[in-house]
């Protein structure tokens, strides 16, 4: 199994696990589901800049890999970026962000297992912006998987 099957594995438990999941309402009470995206946001039009319908969002996003022996499961690191938006003057955009952050923690200290092949493995890290950007707020979170060994044909290989 492959990075790019993790990667589309999340993706996939992501948009089920947010399917009832909405944002606050911002003061143009402009309520939106959560979309997931895969490595980056996708742009509909080529120059496009990213636009706030696109709010709120996760991307799931490939970070590293790594092999240490024969045989053994790869480590991918995978990292999930966080948007949300809410123009209230309480600033308070960086819960949404949080509870989204939240509600993927308990998914998977609950169960670590993600499809048939991967694995969520500790440690597990999450982080809320320091800068200030309102109304719009990021979060992010690191997740490392084990994802299953390619197997050496021979062992005289």
């Amino acid at each position: 199994m492959t990075p790019i099957m993790l990667q589309k594995e999340l993706k996939k438990e992501l948009e089920e696990l947010f399917a009832g999941f909405y944002s606050s309402a911002d003061a143009e009470f402009k309520v939106r589901s959560v979309s997931v995206y895969e490595q980056n946001l996708q742009l509909e039009m080529e120059n496009e800049e990213m636009d706030g319908d696109k709010i709120p969002y996760i991307i799931v996003r490939l970070s590293e890999g790594e092999l240490t022996q024969w045989d053994d499961t790869e480590q991918v690191k995978v990292i999930l970026v966080f948007c949300t938006s809410d123009s209230d003057m309480k600033r308070d955009g960086y819960k949404d962000c949080m509870n989204m952050i939240q509600k993927v923690k308990e998914r998977f200290l609950k169960n670590p297992q993600l499809g048939a092949y991967f694995n969520m493995e500790l440690p597990m890290a999450w982080a809320i912006q320091e800068d200030e950007s309102y109304p719009i707020y990021y979060g992010g979170m690191e997740l490392n998987f084990a994802c299953p060994a390619i197997r050496r044909e021979s062992a005289f290989a």
